[in-house]
């Protein structure tokens, strides 16, 4: 699956729960005498400025490493199709394929492979229920390919002499 705010949602509820635990933590103290209330406060700031140095660098990478294409609408317009890309630095990347359907409500995931065996493209349309997918399956690498409750999706190799692009 790959990297969505939703997905990862807990790990930004927990810096936001150690943020607030610190801040509470700085204050409640505050009628203590001074041999309990320094470490606390000391303790209270290290959680804090790691914490939020945490959730900081979490979004950062969430915002750098995610891009997507353009929606490509079925012809009836009420489905739409993305390549949604990860960045995955020296470990490569991840490509997906995502349609929306319910005015971008509901959100399936059509195909999985890698960066850069797809692209928009790569996206046709047949029919309103019927979504061709040409990707780069160069070396043996196939993406996982599958249809949805109300779409039938179709992946195939691109086509010789027509090489995938791979910018978006």
């Amino acid at each position: 699956m790959p990297f969505t705010w939703i997905h990862n949602a807990w790990r930004i509820a927990a810096c936001i729960a150690l943020i607030l635990f610190s801040i509470w933590g700085f204050r409640a103290p505050k009628n203590q005498r001074a041999a309990l209330r320094i470490p606390l406060r000391i303790l209270a700031a290290a959680i804090l400025t790691a914490s939020s140095s945490m959730l900081a660098l979490y979004i950062l990478a969430m915002c750098i490493m995610d891009s997507h294409s353009a929606l490509v609408f079925s012809p009836d317009r009420h489905y739409a199709a993305r390549v949604e890309n990860i960045d995955g630095g020296a470990t490569d990347g991840d490509s997906s394929v995502v349609v929306f359907s319910l005015w971008g409500v509901k959100r399936d995931f059509v195909l999985q492979g890698r960066e850069g065996d797809v692209n928009r493209q790569s996206l046709h349309w047949e029919d309103n229920g019927k979504l061709l997918i040409y990707f780069d399956g160069d070396g043996g690498n196939f993406p996982n390919c599958k249809s949805t409750t109300s779409i039938e999706v179709r992946c195939a190799p691109t086509p010789v002499g027509q090489a995938v692009q791979t910018t978006n």
